[in-house]
């Protein structure tokens, strides 16, 4: 939940929780409220990624989100069997610390489950019309990670991974391709 930074309005996020009596879990969806009448409306009808940063207020009746492709098909099936080895080497035999994180990846499959369910585009709302337009519609979906806009809302910091994609630390640490872009989604 977040308020918007004339402090009319608050956007937040909302999901059933399927459980027992519950509707069906479905899809992330984003929407927006009135602070004063306390009326809420649903901003988009497609589903919100929120696997990193999911959405930022530009100005007080501007959101930038990332939304899943319209064309997202369901995830790549798993190989029937492994598309290789592992291969590790120490031949030069030292030792070292080396940290243990959880959860990385450990495959050529979980590389592209992870490109999957992260790949999104980044749409900006305008509040009181309900205007959608897709920022960088040519580039297609990515693998956005972080977006934030500038004080006056001019201007966009966005970033998105890129792969060689690592086994051994945690995507953070992945390599990040970080643009400055206009409101309007063009590269400056």
């Amino acid at each position: 939940v977040t308020w918007s930074p004339d402090s009319d309005k608050i956007a937040f996020t909302l999901r059933s929780a399927g459980g027992p009596g519950d509707p069906p879990r479905g899809p992330l969806q984003l929407w927006v409220a009135d602070a004063k009448t306390g009326k809420a409306r649903q901003l988009l009808d497609r589903p919100i990624n929120g696997v990193f940063e999911d959405y930022d207020w530009v100005d007080g009746n501007t959101i930038i989100a990332s939304v899943l492709p319209n064309n997202l098909g369901p995830p790549p099936p798993q190989p029937l069997a492994p598309l290789g080895p592992r291969i590790e080497d120490n031949s030069d035999g030292r030792s070292s610390q080396s940290r243990t994180y959880p959860d990385l990846l450990k495959s050529p499959y979980d590389e592209h489950l992870f490109e999957h369910y992260c790949q999104s585009e980044l749409v900006m709302i305008d509040i009181p019309s309900g205007k959608v337009s897709t920022l960088a519609a040519d580039a297609g979906p990515r693998l956005y990670n972080a977006f934030s806009p500038s004080p006056d809302g001019q201007y966009l910091l966005i970033s998105w991974f890129e792969r060689p994609f690592s086994y051994a630390v945690p995507c953070g640490r992945f390599p990040k391709k970080v643009e400055l872009w206009t409101r309007e989604g063009e590269f400056i």
